[in-house]
């Protein structure tokens, strides 16, 4: 196994990393909350709705399908980047088999199900039911 301590790094003082997390994660998630909310309910978000109904009528109103669908894929890639860092910063250790797995994608999956495909409230809502869950059955053994 592979694995790199914080403690060995001298980056560890539990109180004000978890204090400090915290509100990095708080904020973190509000400000792209906000950002989505908006930019789901401005012109990019009916772009994102008629590429996803139909790509090519889309394409021939004026829409620019692949640039909407970069714009996408990039804040994606922000938003999963920054709560990587936040869960990361969480561990004492970091372990890649623990991490790197199918089961991540399953509880993804699951959350987006649980709350209601296609709606912004769902995915928050399947985030809440899950962890609920989780944090009901894990004290239960």
């Amino acid at each position: 196994e592979t694995g790199t301590s914080l403690i060995s790094l001298n980056v560890y003082d539990a109180s004000i990393r978890r204090v400090t997390i915290y509100w990095l994660a708080l904020a973190s998630m509000t400000a792209l909350l906000a950002a989505l909310f908006g930019l789901l309910r401005g012109s990019t978000g009916a772009a994102i709705r008629a590429i996803r109904d139909n790509e090519d009528a889309a394409a021939s109103v004026g829409v620019r399908v692949t640039g909407t669908k970069r714009l996408l894929f990039v804040l994606a890639a922000f938003g999963i980047g920054i709560a990587g860092a936040l869960w990361l910063a969480t561990s004492i250790t970091f372990q890649p088999k623990t991490y790197f797995n199918v089961q991540w994608t399953a509880y993804m999956i699951f959350m987006v199900l649980v709350g209601g495909i296609g709606t912004f409230e769902g995915a928050i809502l399947g985030a809440l039911v899950f962890f609920l869950i989780e944090t009901w059955f894990g004290g239960a053994g």
